[in-house]
């Protein structure tokens, strides 16, 4: 049932609301009736369904019959999207189309109906071309040669798509091959954000396989796969003032192409931004944040992927009062609640920042102050990232510390901080962790000195200068689990915290 609830929601949304096929008419009874519970929610399972169309179990015959051909007329129909409709971009509608008149094209020719298939697949090919699409484009020219070289028998037109195909092979190569590359890399990410400096060799080794190809492959997916690896490589290995190199020649290698995703430009201007975060270069960053801004319509996942950056960013250059503007304009706006769970969550987890820095009179707007936060629906909230040991639960147990002493529930943190150090010892061992392990230390040397901001300062004083004796970029090769600066938070706690009563001197 999952695969016809996505088809149905994709056939939904794209708006193919009639098919008008030759040779057939009136309504499809029991399917279009399916088709309308489902659209409207009145049916979400097979137990739902059974009981709706026949009023009986999921398992019956009659009803495992007519979802199969449920299924079946639910494929079929995505092969008539209405491209035109549904606001796709150029190369999307070429994309689609292209593919529809391929599968046209190869039912023709193997029925016998040569000149059809012929005149599709010139169709197919022009686009394709046009469009860098780089599959489309050997498929099609692949049957046109075929075509030539057996029932035609123009030299002329047999050397023509010939060439075109083997300089299609030659980019399918080479896109293909930095596709797996691409693919191995990112398998590792998938499910932990924490970094992984040893896949810096891989790689490197990656990148320079593909440089030869770089002269004779210029199509957009070859590139997109090359670069992207490219600054990948430099990420990982923290090399990141040339990790800003290779990004920028990206953007400028992408902005040359009529046709480019705006999502490739942003992905890149992601990266420019975390690296100019991380280099501390907040001017130039802001510029490429606000760039990525103007060219994403607003509440695509673009959208929200863009500000969560600019509010990162925002947080390491303290300009708190501009990064809580942004916030609020994300979680009010209508499309956030249709964001993925794991999208949410880090919003979540600003959220809880937020609150924080406003318990300590860091946002300064009266009329805008965070009137309630609840600590364990907070926590509660955020399961995904809860369990990801060495990369965002290290930041939602911070802020949990630091919610803490905020309010000065002073019980609280001595509670936590024993299984805090234990967590300490370990998750936080290896060199990417090394700032979480220190500002760790530090708030078990605030606890040691009974909260006392002068004791707390001296007693930690020689971690606090390790945590800066090394420059950040070095140290800290994750994008996102240091929300707010550990030095800085630092200084803010020692500025704020006021100490427990009986401690006072």
């Amino acid at each position: 049932m999952d695969v016809i609830l996505e088809l149905v929601e994709l056939v939904k949304t794209h708006k193919v609301d009639q098919v008008e096929l030759i040779g057939q008419e009136g309504p499809q009874g029991q399917l279009n009736k399916l088709y309308d519970a489902i659209k409207s929610g009145e049916v979400k399972s097979d137990d739902d369904a059974a009981n709706f169309l026949f009023n009986l179990p999921a398992g019956h015959a009659n009803y495992r019959k007519l979802k199969q051909r449920f299924k079946d007329r639910l494929v079929n129909t995505l092969l008539f999207i209405d491209t035109q409709r549904a606001s796709f971009s150029d190369v999307q509608k070429a994309y689609y189309n292209g593919y529809r008149l391929w599968a046209a094209a190869r039912v023709a020719f193997g029925r016998g109906a040569r000149q059809t298939a012929m005149d599709l697949c010139q169709t197919i090919l022009r686009q394709a071309l046009r469009y860098e699409l780089t599959e489309l484009a050997m498929l099609s020219s692949r049957m046109l040669t075929i075509h030539q070289a057996d029932m035609k028998g123009s030299k002329k037109g047999f050397a023509y798509y010939s060439n075109v195909l083997q300089e299609q092979l030659t980019n399918f190569q080479a896109e293909t091959l930095a596709e797996s590359y691409y693919n191995d890399i990112m398998q590792h990410f998938s499910r932990s954000r924490a970094a992984q400096p040893e896949l810096a060799p891989k790689a490197a080794a990656y990148v320079a396989a593909l440089q030869p190809y770089l002269e004779k492959t210029k199509t957009y997916y070859f590139n997109l796969m090359y670069y992207t690896l490219a600054s990948m490589q430099f990420e990982i290995g923290n090399d990141i003032n040339s990790m800003l190199a290779i990004s920028e020649e990206a953007l400028t290698f992408f902005k040359s192409k009529e046709h480019a995703p705006v999502n490739t430009k942003t992905a890149f201007l992601k990266r420019l931004v975390y690296g100019a975060r991380v280099v501390e270069q907040y001017d130039r960053g802001m510029g490429w944040a606000q760039e990525s801004l103007e060219i994403a319509e607003v509440g695509t996942l673009v959208w929200f992927t863009n500000m969560k950056q600019f509010i990162l960013l925002c947080f390491h250059a303290r300009e708190f009062e501009k990064a809580y503007e942004l916030y609020l304009e994300v979680v009010s706006h209508t499309r956030y609640s249709y964001l993925a769970s794991a999208q949410q969550e880090m919003f979540t987890i600003y959220g809880a920042y937020f609150y924080f820095l406003d318990q300590i009179g860091e946002l300064q707007q009266e009329s805008r102050r965070i009137k309630q936060f609840r600590l364990n629906r907070f926590l509660n909230s955020v399961p995904n990232y809860s369990k990801d040991k060495q990369g965002l639960n290290v930041t939602i147990l911070v802020v949990q510390v630091l919610i803490q002493i905020s309010r000065r529930e002073f019980g609280n943190v001595i509670d936590r901080m024993e299984p805090l150090g234990t967590y300490r010892s370990r998750y936080l061992r290896q060199n990417s962790s090394f700032r979480a392990n220190c500002f760790i230390r530090l708030l078990d040397a605030l606890y040691q000195a009974d909260f006392v901001p002068e004791r707390a300062r001296k007693r930690g004083s020689e971690v606090y200068n390790r945590l800066n004796s090394i420059p950040f970029w070095e140290v800290s090769a994750d994008d996102e689990t240091e929300i707010v600066r550990y030095d800085y938070l630092w200084e803010l706690i020692l500025k704020h915290v006021t100490p427990p009563k009986f401690y006072r001197s």
